[in-house]
């Protein structure tokens, strides 16, 4: 059974971790002891958080607060979808079974969007539908239902595109091609490259994660 967790705001006279918000959240994962984070951003089922003690992708916890008035305790299964790691400290991308606890996303800029960006760069190969040409592009970024790609090839907005790539996790005996579709939102010029954001059909969501994120909340 997961140990519960706590979120608390930082009182005044205690030094916050800027960038991160002045919200802690404590992480008790299913094995071991209860890990300390802080809030960087907030959006919808997700959650961005910096820690001095890394999370592995996949990690499930469960967060249990006392939320709404009057107040009542309330329940959050979540699972780490992303990591990375920085010089002195890890952030941690977060996706949560249902809407984040509202006192979460007040305290973030980030509740102003409905999905958070989780930068990445992950080599893949792109091809239009109806088309016969495979092209390399490099996806800089993922949320749980789009993602931006880098490519010296033109997009049109509108074009419906298939994106195949192969998570770093696998082994050279199970190694598979995963296949993301989606359609291009939006295309911007940037030197001789273009940057294309591109929304998934449902079923690819947080496509770029080493897990299958949706699954793991299910099961966890």
């Amino acid at each position: 059974m997961a140990l519960p967790t706590s979120l608390r705001f930082r009182s005044s006279t205690e030094s916050p971790l800027p960038p991160a918000k002045n919200v802690e959240i404590i992480l008790h994962p299913r094995i071991g002891a209860p890990i300390q984070t802080n809030l960087v951003e907030a959006a919808g089922c997700d959650l961005q958080v910096r820690t001095t003690k890394s999370m592995s992708v996949g990690s499930c916890f469960q967060i249990i607060q006392m939320t709404g008035f009057p107040p009542e305790e309330k329940h959050w299964k979540g699972v780490v979808h992303w990591a990375a790691h920085r010089v002195g400290h890890c952030e941690l991308g977060l996706a949560l079974s249902t809407t984040a606890p509202p006192e979460t996303l007040i305290a973030s800029t980030g509740s102003f969007r409905r999905q958070l960006r989780f930068q990445t760069k992950i080599a893949a190969m792109m091809q239009v539908t109806g088309g016969s040409k495979v092209m390399p592009v490099t996806v800089l970024n993922y949320s749980r239902g789009g993602m931006c790609l880098q490519t010296p090839h033109p997009l049109a907005i509108g074009n419906e595109i298939e994106v195949r790539w192969t998570p770093s996790r696998q082994t050279a005996s199970s190694m598979s091609q995963q296949v993301v579709k989606a359609t291009v939102r939006w295309v911007t010029p940037i030197a001789n490259m273009s940057l294309a954001g591109c929304k998934m059909e449902s079923g690819h969501e947080y496509p770029f994660s080493e897990i299958d994120v949706i699954r793991t909340l299910k099961s966890g």
